[in-house]
């Protein structure tokens, strides 16, 4: 069961790893906008330039009209002039390794906070890449065991106990 528990996570991070390569691809040609908007708050993920981007502005005081309210999507190419919130020239974000943190108070819209958060797809791939990562590890050592005479459990030598591991006391196979 614990296996087969792995397996499964592997499967689901190399699934997403897939997505996250073709997400960061595309969004060197394209610039996707997912929003949601409710009265008062409007959250928005978007990809543009090699970066998934959280940006969320609003404040209860501010009424969105009814007819913007519930989930919208927008896509443009990247070639236009449009600049994402996050990097406009008067903001001063926080900017390092290609991750951004901008929060800031109303810049001459109707809201009260702007807060925009930047993380660039190799970090999100790198994240995905671990489980993969220790599972290959894993399988690698356990057939070096195999090959090796080495027992599966601690690793012990078994050249010259074929029947059980006198380490740890695994019988082997």
């Amino acid at each position: 069961m614990k296996r087969r528990l792995g397996y499964l996570i592997v499967a689901l991070s190399l699934l997403l790893l897939a997505a996250t390569l073709a997400v960061w691809a595309r969004s060197y040609f394209r610039a996707d906008m997912l929003i949601h908007a409710q009265p008062g708050r409007q959250t928005a993920l978007s990809s543009h330039r090699g970066r998934a981007i959280f940006e969320s502005m609003g404040d209860d005081a501010v009424p969105i009209r009814s007819a913007l309210s519930g989930w919208r999507q927008w896509a443009h190419d990247t070639d236009d002039a449009s600049v994402p919130f996050m990097d406009h020239p008067s903001l001063r974000a926080h900017r390092f390794l290609g991750f951004a943190y901008a929060d800031v108070g109303s810049v001459g819209l109707p809201t009260r906070r702007m807060t925009a958060l930047a993380i660039p797809y190799w970090s999100i791939a790198l994240l995905l890449l671990i489980a993969p990562a220790i599972a290959f590890h894993r399988a690698r050592r356990r057939r070096w065991n195999e090959r090796h005479r080495h027992c599966l459990a601690c690793g012990y030598d078994l050249r010259a106990s074929p029947d059980r591991c006198p380490e740890c006391g695994t019988a082997t196979t």
